[in-house]
């Protein structure tokens, strides 16, 4: 049986994994601890000058992590800059919020270039190989420079943007052609794969046979594999001895905290930023009270589905909200609180989030 090669830009602590149950954590623990493996990637050290920058390789019962630091610089080029400050927006459709700089995008290659380097001689030619997310896209390419045909496949963990909007990015053409390097692409959501084959198709010539594109001579299977927390290990957490102690403790605090959306009425009655809610509600109520004009301001059209008119009553608004408030927290809630038929909601306050 081939032995698996996981790479992402962090290996985390394997101790931890079950509890953190993250995407990553869900996607690869299982395979690696019934059939053993590597792991390579960044330790989530930043090496000082002088500091080793050498591969760390541990025995993690019948895992193998092997880890590297990343230099100051590398990390602000190819961490902060480039993944985070380019494909990250991106790649969800915010090309307002990208910084890109020629400096990030050498970072970022440099650092791909070197992951090539010290995994390629922890490598067999029998080896599965699968790298993961948006950090490591040209790893693919780097690694088949070196000579490696093993089978390849990437696994993006964040969504995958409209051609239309990835067009427009600065350096997009050499990126995009890094994924012909994979034998296999999986996607979150269906759209994503869409969005990647149109694409493809529209601007690298790619010909399609179902899942299957052909582009530059290189054929690439596409899939769709969502993946999510471990629900069951986080239903577990909730039982815990820790976990009831703080539940125990929300109850009897039972406080709440009001955010109003209007600016003008919580810097006046809210200056702090949070109150109790009973304090905060009854100082709002009485500045509501106090400024007629204020029942004549448009309200905003996106919150028509909650607030469809002047006249609703807070024992209504909202209604889902308190029935959870209260099975939460109990009647002591309700009643010191006091919803009634008597206390209006505002009608100039935008929106309200009541949180427990």
């Amino acid at each position: 049986m081939p032995r698996l090669v996981i790479v992402s830009n962090r290996v985390p602590d394997l101790d931890g994994l079950q509890l953190s149950g993250g995407g990553l954590a869900v996607a690869v623990l299982d395979a690696l601890r019934d059939n053993g493996g590597l792991w390579f990637g960044w330790n989530g050290l930043i090496a000082g000058d002088g500091d080793s920058l050498d591969v760390a390789v541990n025995e993690h019962d019948t895992i193998t992590i092997a880890t590297v630091p990343l230099s100051k610089k590398d990390y602000e080029d190819y961490y902060l800059g480039f993944s985070n400050s380019v494909i990250w927006p991106v790649f969800h459709n915010r090309l307002d919020l990208a910084k890109f700089s020629a400096t990030q995008v050498e970072g970022y290659r440099r650092v791909n270039i070197e992951f090539a380097n010290r995994l390629s001689p922890l490598l067999r030619p029998s080896d599965l190989i699968w790298i993961h997310d948006y950090h490591l896209i040209p790893l693919a390419a780097h690694l088949r420079v070196h000579g490696h045909h093993n089978p390849i496949g990437f696994f993006l963990h964040i969504s995958f943007p409209t051609p239309d909007v990835l067009v427009a990015a600065p350096e997009h053409e050499w990126l995009m052609d890094s994924f012909l390097s994979y034998d296999l692409v999986g996607f979150q959501t269906a759209l994503d794969a869409d969005n990647f084959h149109r694409f493809l198709l529209n601007f690298e010539g790619a010909s399609q046979s179902e899942n299957k594109l052909v582009a530059r001579g290189r054929t690439i299977v596409t899939g769709v594999f969502p993946i999510g927390i471990d629900v069951e290990a986080f239903a577990a957490m909730a039982h815990t001895q820790e976990a009831e102690e703080r539940i125990e403790r929300l109850h009897r605090r039972a406080t709440c905290t009001l955010s109003v959306s209007t600016g003008s009425i919580t810097r006046r009655v809210c200056p702090n930023g949070y109150m109790r809610f009973g304090d905060c509600w009854n100082s709002i109520l009485k500045t509501e009270r106090s400024r007629p004009s204020c029942r004549s301001r448009r309200r905003p059209a996106r919150m028509s589905r909650f607030m469809s008119r002047s006249e609703r009553n807070w024992s209504n608004f909202p209604a889902r909200s308190m029935g959870s408030l209260e099975t939460l927290i109990g009647p002591p809630f309700a009643t010191s609180t006091g919803p009634s038929e008597e206390i209006r909601w505002p009608p100039c306050l935008g929106a309200a989030m009541l949180v427990w």
